[in-house]
Order: structure tokens, then C-alpha cells, then sequence
């Protein structure tokens, strides 16, 4: 089994820039990782015999083990048959207790983007952001924004543009990092949750709704499309049973009757919209 330290803050993208030689200086630094080997993952390759000095939350330096010295305050841990990589993030995480983020950072999850609000969420993300419990940085969303009647229990159902701008506010107001929009909300107050959001400088992401559609959810730049049962109803090839349809029938499957010209096409709507 291959052992492996893990860092959250070493990013691959500050592995690269790091990278350069180091002086014959000693480095100061309060952690020395030395004569590990280093996973930057820009690439399909490793770099082997490293040592990577940090100081406090940064990178001071990564080179070869045998060129870079350590300074002799830091705490110098053994990387020999040993990996150090980024941190993980889970970008669609569903956060329900305590036991979740411990299994998460165990497992090299150093960011959890919540999508959905349970009770405690807030209170975690405040912990974990002073590091008095054993957590990852948390990104939540709040309660799911739907339509009436909403899919999930505990929703904030949101039947016309009033009630659309009030949710954004009151999510905005008690600080989540982003809403979430589901399948029943209407195309009107979709267009209100976002111009909302957009004055706040709140993200929405979340499903694309049944009546709002691919197309304009990517015209309104919504951040992120969760799954990609939006996607497949956009594709769908002319004679489709779902064609015009509002519930998907029994034992359909959406992916036999996809129109690749039209998924393509879809994909270069998506690079345009930056979703």
C-alpha cells in the first residue's frame, strides 16, 4: 500500500511555479517534508526525491533533496516511499455530520462544496475555518430554491419573482456561499434568483429547472449545472418521447436518443457562458 502525507494548501498550480532551483541558503520554514516524492498533478508524472519547506499556509520552496536545505528550526518530516499531493476537493459533497468531514479530510478531501443546507452547516464551516474540529474548508449552499410544490422536503419554495428575490436575500442575509436552484422553480422566478444573486455577488448553481431549459441557464450564466439530466433533455433527437414534455416516461432512457450535433453544440454554449 502506498503511504501518502497529504498538504491542502500545495496546489499543483504552485507546485509548478515553485519548482526553480533554490539557493544553497538554508530555508526557513515551520514544516520541511524531505526526500518525498511530490504528485504536482499538472501532469502524468512525479517528481522524485523532493523536499518542500512551508511556512505557515505557503510553499516556500520545493527542489531537490539534495540541493535544498532546511533550516534547523523547522520540524523536518521523512517523505521516503512516501507522496505528497493537493488536496482533494469534492465539488458536489452532500454534508450531513461531523463523522462525513472527519472521513473526508482522512481521505484527502481538503475542500467539501455542500451542495444542500443541513441544520449545523453554517456552525461547521465556522469551526472547520479555525480548525477546531477535523474538517475541510466547507463552500456551502443554503436551503435548495424550487418551485411549488418543491421536490425536498425543507426547500424554499418560491412561486413568482417576489418570493424568488426574498429567498437570495435571506440566503445572502445569513451567509451561504451560493444557491441552489432545482427542477420545479418557474423560468420567471429562475431569471429573479439570478439577477438577485448577480447584485449580491452570490453564485447560483444547482439543477437546471424543467421549464427554464439548457439554453437559458446557460444564457444567464448559471455558475454550475448539477448532473447532467439537463444536458440530456437539451439533446434529445427530433421524435423523441420527451419532446415537449414535462415528466420523463417510465424506463426511458434519455442517453438512446441523443443528438450528438446538438451535445456538441451544447458544449460550446457551455465553454461560452463559463458555467
Amino acid at each position: 500500500m502506498v503511504k501518502a502525507v497529504h498538504l491542502g494548501l500545495l496546489l499543483a498550480a504552485l507546485i509548478t511555479a515553485a519548482c526553480t532551483a533554490v539557493s544553497s541558503r538554508a530555508i526557513d520554514g515551520d514544516v520541511a517534508f524531505v526526500n518525498v516524492t511530490v504528485v504536482p498533478m499538472d501532469a502524468p508524472h512525479v517528481l522524485a526525491n523532493q523536499t518542500v519547506i512551508v511556512k505557515g499556509s505557503r510553499i516556500e520552496a520545493i527542489g531537490p533533496t539534495a540541493s535544498t536545505r532546511v533550516a534547523r528550526r523547522a520540524q523536518t518530516i521523512d517523505g521516503s516511499n512516501r507522496f505528497l499531493m493537493p488536496g482533494l476537493a469534492d465539488m458536489h459533497g452532500h454534508v450531513n455530520d461531523k463523522p462525513t468531514l472527519t472521513l473526508l479530510v482522512a481521505n484527502s478531501v481538503t475542500t467539501v462544496r455542500n451542495i444542500r443546507r443541513t441544520r449545523q452547516v453554517l456552525a461547521w464551516r465556522d469551526e472547520a475555518s479555525r480548525s477546531a474540529i477535523m474538517a475541510p474548508t466547507i463552500v456551502t449552499a443554503g436551503p435548495i430554491v424550487d418551485g411549488v410544490p418543491p421536490l425536498w422536503d425543507g426547500s424554499t419554495a418560491a412561486k413568482d419573482d417576489r418570493e424568488a428575490k426574498d429567498a437570495v436575500e435571506r440566503q445572502h442575509a445569513t451567509g451561504y456561499d451560493f444557491v441552489k436552484v432545482y427542477n420545479n422553480l418557474s423560468r420567471g422566478a429562475y431569471d429573479a434568483v439570478v439577477a438577485e444573486a448577480s447584485r449580491l455577488g452570490v453564485p447560483v448553481a444547482g439543477h437546471v429547472p424543467i421549464d427554464v431549459g439548457l439554453e437559458h441557464a446557460l444564457d444567464m450564466h448559471q455558475k454550475s449545472i448539477e448532473h447532467l439530466d439537463g444536458y440530456f433533455r437539451a439533446a434529445q433527437r427530433d421524435g423523441s418521447p420527451i419532446l415537449g414534455k414535462r415528466l420523463i416516461p417510465p424506463k426511458f432512457r434519455t442517453i438512446d436518443w441523443l443528438d450528438e450535433d446538438k451535445l456538441s453544440r451544447l458544449v460550446e454554449h457551455t465553454k461560452e457562458a463559463g458555467s
